[in-house]
């Protein structure tokens, strides 16, 4: 960033009055960008001189942005009262306002402030994307109050609303969910209408999975069986196909001869998962690889990571490039970069059969830096490395300065008075914010912690990783 703004200033200076000026929508851009990175103060000083310079709706949205800044900082009061005083008079704008208000007034624990400003955008701006982003906040408040005739109204109308929305999905596995979990006879269909509407969606597998389930009550085992078997050999290492090959064990044989027929019929509409990339790269990705590789050993990174993004953005040559820049990101310690680098080139890794990839590609995708440390705890804890590891992948991706939107920090991602009363039975001195963010100081108290969490549930993994994450009291 400091590096771009210096050539910009000097491309300024050489070119003067023909330097171009950009436009209000690539400012404006610009501030997003910073939003999107987590500069929350850049971005509020960047909305506020656009506020002054800007005109019309772009004028409208920045000022409303300035306030959104605040509640992204934690200054939920000042953003709330901010956002509160103004008055836009474009839609977009009044609509946007009246969303982070409405955030505003959730965090501030005034629920029904928070659901009127929910109706009032629905009211008022019922096609924009700010109401459906609400709705959305709204069924996530009482889902997390575990208040289901709250919040199933809202998810649906994310769904019936806003049918190809990014939450849209999210809204309607809740619902397809919670059918399951009331077993009402609107399961099943809610189930296959998932898979029907959303077949990437990331709850796909665990669709699959409740399906067979359901087959299996009705004693319909070739049923079952379809579903199940589907799980375990497209997407071999998911979670549910780990517990598909269990319930496979249990299985009686399909002595009745049963075909699959619904099954079949479900599973067809899905999305095969990709293909394992190919095992060698073009030539033409090769020399470049090689130029990026000596371009590091010189010490010139930056040109060395842009030569290696420039052949990631092509379909081809991605998984190579993209695992180069995985390796050179570890190399440096950054071993989070690396995970997120693989992520993005290869999506749908975890289709891919283990001997199809080599052996450094799962090793930068699942490291264990600060192995020594982590094992240490872990016997003092009597808990499985790889366990705790694959916690910390999930929370951080191995980040130590990772900061949570609740504020948890570190590897381990330790909220502040927690880390305090974990240090305090370990005889700790004070932990401070910059303590959490040191890994030892993170594996020391994240291992006690995960302890007390399965104690707590009698050793019982699911609902203790939950509770690690959203706290015991969930």
């Amino acid at each position: 960033q400091a590096t771009a703004l210096a050539e910009l200033n000097g491309l300024r200076a050489k070119l003067g009055a023909r330097y171009p000026q950009p436009s209000p929508e690539m400012r404006l851009g610009r501030a997003d960008r910073l939003t999107d990175a987590g500069q929350h103060r850049l971005a509020r000083a960047e909305y506020r001189t656009l506020s002054l310079r800007l005109q019309g709706l772009a004028r409208e949205q920045a000022t409303v942005r300035a306030g959104a800044s605040d509640y992204h900082l934690n200054r939920n009061t000042a953003a709330y009262k901010y956002l509160q005083a103004l008055r836009p008079v474009q839609p977009e704008a009044a609509a946007e306002r009246l969303y982070h208000l409405a955030a505003c007034a959730r965090r501030l624990k005034r629920r029904d402030e928070f659901t009127r400003l929910v109706t009032r955008l629905g009211d008022e701006h019922r096609a924009s994307r700010w109401y459906e982003e609400a709705l959305f906040a709204a069924g996530n408040l009482f889902l997390v109050e575990n208040e289901p005739d709250r919040y199933l109204p809202y998810y649906q109308s994310v769904v019936d609303l806003f049918p190809k929305s990014s939450n849209a999905a999210a809204a309607h596995w809740k619902l397809a969910w919670r059918a399951y979990l009331a077993r009402n006879g609107a399961a099943q269909k809610q189930l296959e209408d998932h898979l029907r509407l959303y077949p990437e969606s990331p709850q796909a597998t665990a669709a699959i999975f409740w399906l067979g389930r359901l087959a299996e009550s009705r004693g319909e085992v070739a049923e079952a069986r379809a579903f199940y078997l589907h799980l375990t050999s497209r997407y071999p290492h998911y979670y549910h196909s780990l517990l598909a090959r269990e319930r496979l064990r249990t299985l009686p044989a399909n002595t009745d001869g049963s075909r699959p027929v619904r099954a079949a019929a479900v599973l067809a509409v899905l999305v095969p998962p990709p293909a394992p990339p190919p095992a060698t790269a073009t030539p033409e990705a090769e020399s470049s690889l090689r130029r990026a590789r000596l371009l590091n050993q010189f010490g010139l990174t930056d040109l060395a990571e842009r030569e290696l993004r420039f052949r990631a953005s092509a379909a081809p040559n991605a998984y190579h490039a993209g695992l180069e820049l995985a390796q050179q990101a570890a190399d440096h310690g950054q071993h989070y970069q690396a995970i997120r680098y693989l992520k993005r080139y290869t999506p749908g890794y975890l289709a891919f059969p283990i001997d199809a990839m080599p052996l450094r590609y799962w090793e930068l995708l699942f490291p264990m830096p600060w192995r020594e440390q982590l094992e240490r705890y872990c016997r003092a804890r009597e808990l499985d490395p790889a366990l705790v590891a694959g916690l910390i992948r999930q929370e951080s991706e191995f980040n130590p300065g990772a900061v949570s939107r609740a504020r948890a920090r570190g590897l381990m991602q330790i909220m502040l008075s927690t880390g305090r009363q974990l240090g305090r039975s370990v005889g700790l001195a004070r932990v401070t914010s910059t303590a959490l963010h040191r890994p030892e100081t993170s594996l020391q108290l994240g291992t006690l912690h995960l302890r007390r969490v399965l104690d707590q549930y009698d050793g019982r993994l699911e609902p203790a990783l939950a509770g690690y994450n959203a706290g015991e009291h969930r």
